[in-house]
């Protein structure tokens, strides 16, 4: 199903992180949304997170449509990096609206 949202809406994104290493890392968390089919990103602000090995710990973020967005389908995708900057394998969910 595909959400309709308009400028001045807001998508709350809440992302579940699991740190599976042996050690405690700081991870970076990011979301975008990126225009289909071109691609074009607005990323939200990092947030940084630490989290003791084996643990879980949920991010969430609000994204606020603006008024810069071109009208059009969206995916929302979110990443998650350790703090060194090396991107993570992992389960990856995108999620689709339009924006009206």
């Amino acid at each position: 199903m595909v959400q309709e949202i308009e400028v001045g809406d807001k998508i709350i994104a809440e992302i579940e992180v699991k740190n599976t290493g042996k050690e405690d890392y700081e991870f970076t968390v990011k979301v975008h949304l990126a225009k289909v089919p071109t691609g074009e990103k607005f990323w939200s602000d990092p947030k940084y997170v630490s989290i003791d090995s084996g643990r879980t710990k949920d991010v969430e973020f609000e994204i606020t449509i603006s008024n810069d967005m071109p009208k059009g389908q969206y995916k929302l995708r979110a990443y998650v990096y350790k703090a060194t900057g090396s991107s993570l394998d992992g389960d990856t969910e995108s999620y689709v609206c339009d924006i009206i």
